[in-house]
């Protein structure tokens, strides 16, 4: 029975390696995209979060993270930033880091622009980080996600 499933996978094209390419691929371009939309965006290790009711009824999420690397914007060594989001959802994070995308308000806040503004660490991201140092240490943006 493996061998004809496994000789069907093969005909058909199916590949383990083509589905987590593709994933690496996708997430990538997420991340290039986001790179080029924000004012910021660092790797980061989320210590804390805070919840807040708003009057509108949504909740306010402040997250506290350790900046382990600067990508874009000034460099700092710890940040918060806030979320809004429906009451009662759930403020999940690890300690395990992962690259952030984020806007900066008219008081100097940062906040989270949205889905797809956060990222885990990979090879395809972390060599694209190494392959384009030099072009993206300086880049500025419209930071379109900030509007």
């Amino acid at each position: 029975m493996k061998k004809i499933a496994l000789t069907l996978m093969a005909l058909s094209g199916f590949s383990c390696h083509s589905n987590a390419d593709n994933a690496a691929s996708f997430q990538l371009e997420g991340f290039k995209q986001a790179y080029g939309n924000v004012h910021y965006m660092a790797k980061v290790k989320v210590v804390n979060v805070e919840i807040s009711d708003e009057k509108d009824g949504s909740d306010k999420h402040v997250f506290s993270a350790d900046v382990l690397t600067t990508l874009k914007g000034e460099s700092r060594q710890h940040i918060n930033y806030e979320m809004f989001v429906e009451h009662g959802e759930d403020a999940t994070f690890n300690e395990t880091p992962v690259y952030l995308a984020l806007c900066i308000d008219d008081q100097g806040k940062f906040y989270w622009p949205g889905t797809g503004s956060q990222f885990t660490p990979s090879e395809e991201i972390n060599s694209w980080l190494t392959q384009n140092k030099d072009t993206h240490a300086n880049t500025q943006s419209e930071a379109a996600w900030c509007k």
